[in-house]
């Protein structure tokens, strides 16, 4: 069942990639977790659900963009 679920959360994103990014909401698949990401104007949030050796760990970040181009971003952040 496990294997079956991520490779749903894997395949998702592949057929329909508007999942993934959406303006300023994105989700972020990675092994072994997910994430869901909220950009504001100057700051950003994100949520984090990472498991793997039968352990489980919810974690939040927060990000602070302080610098912001065409081409890059420059942030600092803080995890909990």
């Amino acid at each position: 069942m496990k294997r079956l679920v991520m490779l749903c959360l894997v395949l998702i994103p592949l057929v329909s990639p508007a999942v993934c990014r959406a303006e300023d909401l994105s989700l972020g698949l990675g092994y072994p977790y997910l994430s869901l990401k909220y950009d504001f104007q100057a700051l950003a949030v994100e949520g984090r659900f990472v498991t793997g050796s039968g352990v489980q760990a919810y974690t939040g970040r927060g990000y602070w963009n302080f610098h912001q181009s065409d081409k890059l971003k420059g942030f600092a952040g803080l995890e909990g």
